[in-house]
């Protein structure tokens, strides 16, 4: 008992005390973070490089491409993404109240070969996996033509982090409850 208790102590002090905001900022700072990685590329890679391996994309005709090979061919499908470069900017988080979850919008903007550009809005769906943020599900659409506010706006934030329950008996109550909402 006094060995459990003395590593959780250890393990408390030693453990950045994380914060909805802090995780929350986390999360902003990796999808800024791939917008300026992807500066460097065309709209495929910079995309794809954000994506989780079991990635599902809303893609035209398909509906939803699922996997990362099924996302980069569904965007194949449109030529401006081949050889188009495309910038953005977060302007706003989400997370769960488990930290390991969360969403980010934003605005986009597709520079086409040509120098033409095409505005555009997406959202994506972020899961955290192996301490890398990563993104699992995402939509893109054009946006009206003008200037938008890329002011960040406040997160949408839980009152405070919590772990997640992996008791069998707690996760079928609530995907009873869920089952019973829905």
């Amino acid at each position: 008992m006094t060995i459990r208790l003395l590593t959780l102590l250890l393990l408390a002090v030693a453990l950045p005390a994380q914060t909805p905001q802090s995780v929350a900022d986390e999360l902003l700072a990796a999808d800024r973070a791939a917008s300026v990685a992807g500066e460097k590329t065309t709209v495929i890679p910079a995309l794809t490089a954000m994506f989780a391996p079991d990635v599902a994309m809303q893609a035209p005709v398909v509906g939803f491409a699922r996997g990362i090979a099924a996302a980069t061919e569904a965007l194949r499908g449109n030529p401006d993404n081949i050889d188009g470069r495309i910038e953005w900017v977060p302007v706003r988080a989400g997370i769960s109240a488990d930290g390991l979850h969360g969403f980010t919008f934003g605005f986009m903007t597709l520079r086409r070969p040509d120098g033409t550009t095409v505005p555009v809005k997406y959202l994506a769906y972020w899961v955290k996996r192996d301490g890398r943020w990563q993104v699992a599900a995402y939509k893109r659409r054009l946006r009206f033509v003008g200037d938008v506010s890329t002011a960040v706006l406040a997160p949408s934030l839980p009152g405070q982090l919590q772990q997640v329950s992996t008791d069998a008996a707690t996760l079928a109550s609530h995907r009873h409850s869920l089952i019973a909402a829905e």
